[in-house]
């Protein structure tokens, strides 16, 4: 629970290096290639995890945004 607490605070950046150490503490590394493609994942990452919080924030106004909702947490 507390890495979940960690990462809802934590930045795009924040979460890839903290993979890629976990990944160095096991004694792998990633590849130019896997490091863009997770570079990509976390950015995705925020920028729904931003579009779910304004989602809610209309919800709680009384907007109905179940539609809109269900395609985020796709």
């Amino acid at each position: 629970m507390r890495h979940f607490r960690e990462l809802k605070g934590a930045t795009p950046k924040g979460l890839t290096d903290s993979i890629e150490k976990m990944v160095e503490k096991r004694g792998n590394r990633l590849t130019d290639s896997q490091k863009v493609e997770l570079d990509t994942y976390a950015k995705r990452l925020f920028e729904l995890q931003v579009k779910k919080r304004k989602l809610m924030e209309r919800a709680i106004r009384g907007e109905d945004v179940e539609a809109e909702l269900k395609e985020v947490n796709k």
